[in-house]
């Protein structure tokens, strides 16, 4: 008997080894070939539909059965729409947000008008699209919840005051910092100018930009990556990452950072504190 299960074990390892050697239309092949039935899938049946709520479930209540199954329940509540979430086991099993902007669609259009608006020269298409990526990403969730907040992109033009990434909840602020691969080299570390981060900002987040790099309005892809608190931020001294302008900015490796599921509970536990 013993031996039997050797074989058998010596068997598996072999049709493991051909899958992967193989990919999935040749292995079906290999396994006909070697008289051997194909393994079947295993499959993993996950409820789809986001349940209702009870109409006496408070705000309170719902928030916590949401944060229950977090993963499972975001992955749900965008199953129909944009965007989607994912797990990046390349970053410690990171939660991000993706999203694909096509030109000519309505995150394009209120990014390129809100640019147009603002007439600014450093305000650029890029940080539009992620602010419109944050506010369309939350308030989904404050929708779902039954919340009244909604994350509103400011499209103003103001003299003399920021207009880039700026959020506020409940008693909180959180600051939008986006980057462009083109532009660092394949390095994602979190960037924040010196002058921002002792304004009162308690968050920077920080998204990942694919695509575009011309910021006329083409295709491109947003990653909503992770955050870093404004304690975080400052605890390395700043040092100078733009020769031409001799910009003082602190930065936060990416792999530092601090994963967006500790940022929906902040966010979401903080506006409900407004609410009931």
């Amino acid at each position: 008997m013993l031996e039997n299960m050797k074989a058998e074990l010596e068997k598996f390892k072999l049709l493991k080894l051909a899958k992967e050697e193989l990919g999935d239309d040749f292995y079906a092949q290999y396994c006909e070939a070697i008289k051997v039935d194909v393994p079947a899938k295993k499959t993993i049946l996950i409820e789809s539909i986001l349940p209702e709520w009870q109409p006496d479930l408070s705000k309170s209540q719902k928030l916590d059965q949401f944060l229950a199954s977090l993963d499972s329940n975001l992955i749900k509540l965008f199953k129909d729409r944009l965007g989607g979430w994912h797990i990046n086991t390349q970053r410690g099993d990171r939660l991000e947000f993706q999203m694909e902007i096509e030109s000519g669609s309505e995150i394009d259009v209120l990014a390129c008008g809100a640019v147009k608006n603002i007439n600014k020269a450093k305000i650029k298409l890029d940080s539009k699209d992620g602010e419109y990526t944050f506010a369309y990403m939350f308030n989904l969730m404050f929708e779902y919840l039954g919340f009244t907040k909604r994350f509103e992109v400011d499209d103003k033009h103001y003299e003399g005051m920021g207009d880039n990434g700026d959020f506020k909840y409940g008693m909180r602020r959180l600051d939008i910092k986006l980057r462009q691969r083109v532009q660092v080299n394949y390095r994602w570390d979190l960037w924040v100018n010196a002058k921002d981060a002792d304004i009162g900002y308690n968050e920077f987040i920080l998204m990942r930009r694919d695509g575009d790099p011309n910021k006329t309005g083409e295709q491109r892809r947003i990653t909503v990556a992770g955050y870093a608190t404004s304690e975080q931020v400052r605890a390395i001294p700043p040092d100078v990452r733009n020769r031409k302008d001799k910009t003082l900015k602190y930065e936060v490796k990416e792999e530092d950072l601090i994963d967006l599921r500790g940022l929906m509970t902040l966010v979401l536990k903080e506006v409900l504190l407004t609410e009931e």
